[in-house]
């Protein structure tokens, strides 16, 4: 009587995709043995005029090996579920060269054949899949036994604990850094708020001054600031003479009038930029001298000596983008006109985007009494 080969049912039963195949490089013998209820342990009768097949499967390649046939020599226990594949070296050298591109997985599949009184299969049923694992190379196996594992987890762990007590060591290093600048921005706020009283104190000092005239007095000796108004008792300066009249405060100590002749002709300038129109300036000169400069939203104002010989320019730089076309204007109101419609007004074409617009022209005393304030010289972009 043959011997019967069957399978070691005291060994742990391996669910669906559980099963690690190892593929020799030599010919080899695989038996499985096949359950249809693992939590039962109940075993699949695999006899009679059943087929099964171990495949491997890339995107470009099948291999299918069929059930080894002992030819007599030992019997398979297919009743209790056995099932014995050969795996010849030439299978394994095509299976472990074959490219899966991702996992690599086995299958066992099952067919039932109908066969005539003489054994010619007449019929073949569907395909049918009773289990599927992974296969690896054997020599992977080997090399990632127990102990290779848990020394290279061994290592892996040394290596992840140096890592963490570098960033623990670059944290610290950092947190006292951190530490530092909130010291220094401590320090910085403590300087703000002394800074802050001094200015309130000063200011404290500027408001009893301000409304006031001046009575040739300075505010303090060390003071980094000096409040003014550009009245002297109800006289209306230029800024030419508020600026001799602030030397002779600064350096004398008091403020001389009788310098001045204060019926020398002078007149208002105004310089404006309407219609939110950013980054456009006005520049104001006299005589080619700078006298200042108007943009969006902060006009220039002031007053300023003048002679029928003095000449005015009033330079538009910056235009933007706009949407309707904008002009440079400009207006005298003479001081005795007592209306608009008197005014003397230029406009210049419009103003093109990054080019430089320029009008200048002198005041003339033909019918000004050239005493004092004679008027209002208005220069705009609208």
């Amino acid at each position: 009587m043959a011997e019967i080969i069957t399978g070691d049912t005291t060994k742990g039963i391996k669910g669906i995709g559980e099963l690690a195949l190892r593929i020799s490089r030599f010919d080899s013998y695989r038996l499985f043995t096949l359950y249809e209820n693992v939590n039962d342990k109940k075993v699949m009768d695999v006899s009679g005029d059943q087929k099964h097949y171990l495949v491997f499967r890339s995107p470009k390649k099948e291999i299918r090996i069929p059930e080894y046939d002992p030819k007599g020599f030992f019997e398979v226990d297919k009743v209790n579920g056995c099932v014995l594949f050969k795996i010849t070296k030439k299978n394994a050298e095509d299976i472990l060269s074959m490219k899966t591109g991702g996992d690599k997985i086995f299958h066992i599949i099952r067919v039932f054949e109908e066969k005539d009184e003489f054994g010619k299969v007449l019929n073949v049923t569907d395909e049918v899949e009773v289990y599927n694992g992974k296969w690896g190379d054997d020599y992977d196996f080997s090399v990632y036994s127990t102990e290779n594992k848990v020394d290279l987890l061994t290592k892996a762990l040394a290596a992840q604990i140096d890592k963490n007590a570098k960033l623990l060591a670059e944290y610290n290093e950092l947190f006292e850094k951190y530490n530092l600048e909130v010291n220094k921005i401590s320090e910085l706020e403590k300087e703000i708020e002394s800074l802050r009283a001094e200015r309130d104190s000063l200011q404290t000092t500027l408001n009893e001054y301000l409304g006031s005239t001046y009575d040739g007095t300075l505010l303090s000796t060390d003071t980094k600031y000096i409040a003014f108004e550009n009245t002297l008792d109800n006289i209306s300066f230029t800024e030419e003479q508020f600026n001799t009249a602030m030397n002779d405060l600064m350096t004398k100590g008091e403020i001389d009038l009788s310098n001045m002749d204060l019926d020398d002709p002078r007149i208002e300038l105004e310089i404006k930029v309407y219609d939110n129109i950013k980054n456009l300036k006005i520049n104001v000169y006299k005589n080619n001298i700078s006298i200042g400069s108007a943009v969006y939203n902060q006009n220039l104002i002031t007053t300023v000596d003048i002679t029928d010989k003095d000449v005015f320019k009033f330079e538009c730089v910056g235009m933007p983008v706009t949407e309707k076309p904008k002009y440079l204007y400009l207006k005298y109101e003479p001081v005795n006109s007592g209306k608009y419609g008197n005014v003397v007004e230029m406009k210049q074409p419009s103003v093109v985007v990054n080019t430089k617009a320029t009008i200048t022209g002198n005041i003339n005393f033909k019918d000004i009494d050239p005493i004092g304030n004679v008027g209002r010289l208005m220069c705009y972009v609208k």
